[in-house]
């Protein structure tokens, strides 16, 4: 019995063929295209904590070396009250012990001029949250490169930056800190970051960011230096604030401060760093 022959497929079951091949393959792209953006921000998450941690650490550890002395401009603490609109673009400044060598390439000890503030012009090199320390006393005239290597960027995501001082006279946060020739006796800090790479010509917007924030406590409030005792424009107690009560050699009660004992918290449900 001789065999029916073969049939070859026809238009219709060829085109059917490839219309099924090409959804397997784009479902099968599809799936491979969400893993790896699903690991990407993984890891730019990942990143984003660890750069919150160190940033924060470093404005934790400058704070608490915080020095002032009075009527000496290059001691002044200063806290500016900066983002009318949208968020916060604070800056502060003010004079620290250089207390962690392996920071620092300057000698443990050494007098630095701090400022922190955020750079979020898209011509520089990088933008962020800034840190910049010059070594006291400062030169009369300073070249751009000296500036620039005194400046170091820190959490190239951040786009908000909001300090708070408490002033133990009034019990209370207040958002600035200006005209006075002491230090608060603690500093709530919340930096502002996207949880997410930033997309190109798009504007940040205060539902679009993670806030991280912890709280400063600073031993040295309301003790100018050299001098042992309180300084002026801050009560007996904001001097008695951490090691304070060392320096002047009293024992006074610690103020109650709201929020101590700080502690870098994530939210929105990016979790504990």
């Amino acid at each position: 019995m001789t065999p029916a022959p073969r049939r070859g497929m026809t238009l219709i079951e060829l085109i059917m063929a490839l219309t099924i091949g090409s959804m397997v393959i784009a479902a099968v792209l599809a799936v491979l295209n969400s893993a790896n953006s699903t690991q990407a921000l993984g890891e730019h998450r990942a990143d984003l904590l660890q750069c919150v941690r160190v940033s924060l650490n470093q404005i934790r550890r400058d704070l608490q070396l915080t020095v002032t002395r009075s009527n000496d401009e290059q001691f002044t603490f200063l806290g500016t009250d900066g983002g009318d609109e949208g968020l916060p673009t604070d800056s502060i400044e003010f004079t620290s012990i250089s207390g962690d060598p392996a920071s620092s390439l300057l000698p443990t000890g050494d007098l630095l001029r701090m400022q922190y503030y955020l750079d979020l012009d898209e011509q520089t090199e990088s933008t962020g949250l800034v840190r910049s320390a010059l070594r006291l006393p400062l030169a009369e005239e300073m070249s751009p490169t000296e500036v620039e290597l005194s400046s170091r960027t820190y959490c190239p995501w951040a786009v908000g930056l909001n300090f708070e001082y408490f002033d133990t006279t009034q019990q209370d946060w207040a958002e600035e800190w200006q005209e006075r020739t002491d230090v608060p006796t603690a500093i709530r800090i919340l930096l502002y970051v996207l949880p997410e790479p930033p997309k190109e010509d798009v504007e940040p917007s205060p539902d679009d960011v993670i806030a991280f924030s912890t709280v400063v406590q600073l031993p040295l409030a309301g003790t100018a230096l050299g001098t042992g005792q309180p300084s002026t424009g801050q009560s007996g107690a904001a001097g008695a604030a951490g090691g304070a009560a060392g320096l002047t050699g009293g024992s006074q009660a610690t103020p109650t401060i709201p929020g101590l004992p700080g502690g870098l918290s994530g939210l929105e449900g990016m979790g504990q760093p």
